[in-house]
């Protein structure tokens, strides 16, 4: 039970940590490139090096297409993808930072 609660203790520092620190490289130019549709476009930065990374975006994806209207059977697989996309990005990439942009076309995706 100690070493459960001094791994909890260890990944909400760097989590705090993370979420304490300035706007990275990427996800600031994640918002350059898409400046005109802030409405239709869901940003969310994550540690490149935090395997915990994957089910946070795996959760923002999910509750974001879901407030936006994205059908019920649509979000299992938007899900899926996105934890494969990040455990992939954590697995063979070497990035400090990740950044998660999940839009949709005007019509579809409710803003």
């Amino acid at each position: 039970m100690t070493d459960a609660l001094g791994d909890a203790l260890r990944i909400a520092d760097c989590r705090r940590r993370w979420l304490d620190r300035p706007e990275g490289p990427l996800l600031a130019a994640v918002r350059t490139a898409h400046p005109h549709s802030p409405g239709r476009v869901a940003l969310l930065g994550l540690p490149g090096t935090d395997l915990a990374s994957t089910p946070a975006a795996r959760r923002h994806v999910r509750t974001t297409a879901r407030a936006r209207g994205v059908p019920v059977d649509v979000l299992d697989s938007l899900e899926t993808v996105t934890g494969a996309l990040v455990a992939n990005a954590l697995e063979h990439g070497d990035s400090a930072e990740l950044a998660v942009t999940l839009g949709g076309a005007a019509g579809w995706w409710s803003g």
